[in-house]
């Protein structure tokens, strides 16, 4: 619900800023938003492995509904459009403490075995909840202004925290292979947090495996959508099909793993995925008709759904349970960042080379997580 309720508030957001700022400082104005949930997320991982990941999800949402109530609130008294963005920045924050504390807390809810679908059901839900909520914002938006949106993301979270409160998580197992007390927040917790994923061969691998992984697709599925449309002389509609290709690939690729799990042949699976990524990257760069970059489209959605999943339910099993939330942390960092520097790698790239280079150096990339993917053993013969 909470998804659909985000999407909702950025289209606002977005065509509040759009309207009123030129385009150039409304992009800018935009990615500022998203810095501090970057700033926080490592602060955040910590506070989730020192306190009740429940309850961290609940305060959470219940800080964004407030958040919600109050920038509904100011548009109602004639507020400035930069209320808008002051609130955005608020839930930025209260993010930091959502993700890591909601990744950390499935394998409490989930048995073992149904790890890798709960994860692929959770992806299947966000991507839902983000579709519905783009055409749920602009209807709002329509209807009311940014003040009803406001009010709509409110309720969201509020049904978000319904939905945590009656959940029953699994106590948290003691710790069994550290000695070091691992619960500190602030800056020594993290500094631990951190500590623990590097000395772990196996975690520091899958976080470089994944992070190679979504730079090589991060700017070619953002910025670099766009280009490529433009590249081939697409006009907006055919930007559309490209993004809706890519969703319906990624519910496709949540649903496989949702009925094939693929537990004990994981690592195979997941190292599949990531080579055929590879070889499409190299496939799009020489796409000469829509439908096949459509058809190139879906199927990274649905790889990029898989390798997702697949790694995600690997960090999570693989933890200490008391360390979960901060190296969740750092895998959601990855993500996040990978988003502006692929669109800044592809933007340059495309500009000075051309788009059928940029997508070539995106599959060396791509290659480049392969390599590290086959040079570990424990990566090769994961399984769940």
């Amino acid at each position: 619900m909470s998804s659909v309720g985000n999407a909702a508030w950025y289209i606002a957001l977005s065509w509040t800023l759009a309207s009123t700022v030129s385009p150039d400082v409304a992009g800018l104005l935009l990615a500022l938003a998203t810095l501090p949930r970057l700033a926080v997320l490592l602060y955040g991982g910590a506070v989730a492995d020192r306190h009740s990941r429940r309850k961290v999800i609940i305060v959470s949402d219940g800080v964004s509904a407030v958040v919600m109530v109050g920038a509904a609130v100011a548009l109602l008294g004639g507020g400035p459009w930069w209320v808008l963005l002051l609130a955005a920045g608020a839930l930025s924050v209260t993010g930091a403490f959502f993700v890591p504390a909601s990744a950390a807390l499935r394998p409490q809810l989930l048995a073992r075995d149904d790890l890798i679908r709960g994860n692929a059901l959770y992806s299947l839900a966000l991507r839902g909840g983000q579709a519905a909520g783009g055409p749920v914002g602009a209807y709002a938006l329509a209807l009311g202004g940014g003040l009803l949106v406001a009010l709509v993301n409110a309720v969201s979270y509020l049904f978000s925290m319904a939905a945590v409160a009656a959940t029953r998580p699994l106590p948290t197992p003691p710790l069994k292979s550290v000695p070091e007390q691992p619960s500190r927040a602030g800056a020594s917790g993290v500094r631990a947090g951190l500590a623990y994923a590097w000395r772990h061969t196996r975690l520091r691998s899958l976080m470089l495996v994944l992070f190679l992984n979504e730079l090589s697709c991060a700017g070619v599925l953002n910025v670099g959508l766009a280009l490529f449309a433009r590249d081939r002389g697409l006009d907006e509609g055919g930007a559309g099909l490209l993004l809706t290709g890519f969703a319906v690939g990624s519910a496709i690729g949540a649903l496989a793993l949702i009925v094939v799990p693929a537990r004990r042949a994981a690592g195979p699976v997941f190292g599949v995925a990531l080579l055929v990524q590879a070889a499409l990257l190299v496939a799009l760069s020489a796409a000469d008709s829509t439908a096949l970059a459509v058809a190139i489209f879906m199927a990274l959605g649905a790889l990029l759904g898989v390798t997702a999943s697949l790694g995600t339910s690997l960090l999570q099993s693989w933890c200490d349970p008391q360390y979960r939330g901060r190296v969740l942390a750092v895998l959601a960092l990855v993500a996040f960042a990978s988003i502006p520097l692929g669109n800044l790698l592809i933007g340059v790239l495309a500009a000075r080379f051309g788009m059928a280079t940029a997508l070539l150096v995106h599959a060396v990339i791509a290659v480049g997580a392969v390599t590290v993917f086959l040079s570990r053993a424990a990566l090769r013969r994961a399984a769940l």
